[in-house]
């Protein structure tokens, strides 16, 4: 029996491609919500699975339910970007294919809108499964373990996070100056399938940047952060796979061409190109800069070692002089033919002398 029609407060955003195997059990996870008055765009970016099939039976079931085809593939940027052009609610709240959210999951949310109407980014706690290391931990608990206890010992990081203040009130984990200084640190507690956003702040942010390959949400919750206030839910509300993430591999990424499946090369490269751009889009502040400079280092060494592991000695060359007291050397050669965008060239990894 089809579900009855509603005015949707939210529309829910899924981009898929290629992962009929587990669409169905986040779009099921989003038919048991307790909060009703939704609607689903599902943005099939190229599929050529059983997606759009799967999809379009969906809809004839649940007319909630939306089914949106790319014409080829855009990458997750320019999915979410189609979702948003389409969505009818105030409200977009994100999930990926691959993950689930608990029945109050939107219940909660709507309610901390309620509560706070000027927020334009609403986040929360989630889980953090691998089934592969048997792990299962939310995102909260992984923050008090392992970030604060850098952040309270690592010099460069005592001058710009508040520890204490976070350890106190998670909600502190909402204040902009955090947030920057936790996507230098490489972890953003922001999470696409546990994050909600109002439509008109996103289309003033002029939505995911679809430059960024692997980055485009931290990109934009930064954004938003300069906007309006920021909600941190201390609950974990959504279910996140992290299992083989990194390289690409597991159930999540079986169906995945080459091309589009994750490798811990590109994804540190993403990370280091992002975070090039940080400071002249977000501004850094004098305290953020040696550790922006420290954390550009660190990702020139990851990118090497990745390098080197695929056979890449040009790139792994680059790498390892940018990181040196040679690093200017490295910008020129960022121009070369075989390194021309897999480093990050001159014009970017100057950004950090600009301002916002």
């Amino acid at each position: 029996m089809a579900a009855p029609e509603v005015t949707p407060d939210v529309t829910i955003v899924i981009p898929t491609y290629n992962r009929a195997h587990l669409l169905a059990r986040a779009v099921a996870s989003v038919q048991a919500q307790t909060h009703r008055a939704w609607e689903l765009v599902v943005v099939d970016d190229g599929s050529t699975d059983s997606t759009m099939a799967d999809v379009t039976a969906m809809s004839v079931a649940d007319p909630r339910i939306r089914l949106i085809a790319n014409t080829g593939p855009h990458g997750p940027s320019g999915a979410r970007n189609a979702g948003l052009a389409k969505a009818q609610a105030d409200w977009i709240a994100f999930l990926d294919s691959d993950d689930t959210w608990e029945p109050q999951k939107l219940a909660r949310f709507m309610a901390e809108a309620s509560a706070h109407p000027d927020s334009v980014l609403i986040g929360s706690d989630y889980w953090m499964v691998d089934s592969e290391r048997n792990r299962n931990e939310t995102m909260l608990a992984f923050v008090h373990r392992e970030m604060i206890r850098w952040w309270q010992t690592e010099p460069l990081t005592v001058a710009i996070m508040p520890w204490r203040a976070i350890k106190a009130d998670s909600q502190a984990l909402a204040v902009p100056d955090v947030m920057r200084g936790m996507a230098l640190g490489e972890f953003l507690w922001v999470h696409t399938s546990s994050a909600m956003i109002r439509l008109n702040a996103a289309k003033a942010a002029g939505g995911f940047d679809e430059s960024l390959t692997q980055t485009e949400d931290i990109d934009l919750w930064l954004n938003l952060a300069d906007r309006g206030p920021v909600r941190f839910i201390a609950e974990p509300l959504a279910i996140f796979r992290i299992d083989g993430r990194d390289i690409g591999a597991g159930e999540r990424y079986a169906s995945l061409s080459e091309q589009r499946r994750p490798n811990l090369y590109a994804t540190k490269l993403a990370h280091l190109d992002l975070h090039f751009c940080m400071a002249r889009r977000y501004g850094c502040t004098a305290e953020q800069l040696p550790f922006l400079l420290s954390r550009l280092n660190h990702y020139h060494r990851i990118c090497a070692q990745a390098a080197l592991r695929g056979g890449s000695y040009w790139t792994y060359f680059a790498h390892r002089l940018a990181c040196s007291r040679f690093g200017a050397l490295a910008r020129l050669l960022a121009w070369l033919p075989p390194l021309r965008g897999r480093i990050p060239g001159p014009k970017i990894q100057m950004a950090w002398q600009g301002g916002r």
